[in-house]
């Protein structure tokens, strides 16, 4: 208890009793909450699409933004957890759907996520897929993002035509 009373007092907090599947042992979890000083404590919306573009956007970048928007309270958990879903950024992505796509992972690669996620949205509307509520929302977003940030920039944002 004084342990824990003397790490409170450096910043520390949410101390936690959890279970470690792999090792079969309880342990307990510290978290550490200290603010940078002069730091705003929460992000907008408007700072966030500052700093991302989803036309021009890697699985990486996609992780981080969706983990913003989540800790500001900008979208739901479940929204969070389709955005933040990126199967190129796991490590064996190229031993797994890698291998069958041949198709390696690249996920620090920018790409048109809005894009993918409406082709993805007509695709499963013709197949009549259960995944189709999922891939809404998350073109729903997307969508909002991009319109905020076109207005924000005062013009249509178009990387793609660059290339």
């Amino acid at each position: 208890m004084k342990e824990q009373r003397e790490l409170r007092s450096l910043g520390y907090s949410a101390f936690e009793k959890e279970y470690s599947l792999s090792s079969g042992k309880a342990f307990t979890r510290i978290r550490k909450t200290l603010q940078e000083p002069n730091k705003p404590d929460r992000l907008t919306m408007e700072d966030i699409v500052k700093k991302y573009d989803v036309k021009h956007i890697s699985p990486f970048e996609m992780v981080i933004m969706s983990k913003e928007l989540y800790n500001n309270k900008l979208i739901s958990e479940i929204e969070f957890i389709y955005l933040s879903f990126q199967p190129e950024t796991h490590p064996r992505y190229n031993e797994t759907i890698g291998k069958q796509t041949g198709q390696m992972a690249e996920p620090s690669r920018k790409r048109d996520f809005l894009q993918y996620w409406e082709d993805k949205v007509h695709q499963e509307i013709r197949i009549d897929s259960m995944n189709l509520d999922k891939s809404w929302r998350v073109m729903k977003i997307l969508h909002h993002l991009n319109k905020l940030r076109e207005e924000i920039f005062g013009q249509t944002l178009n990387v793609n035509a660059a290339k």
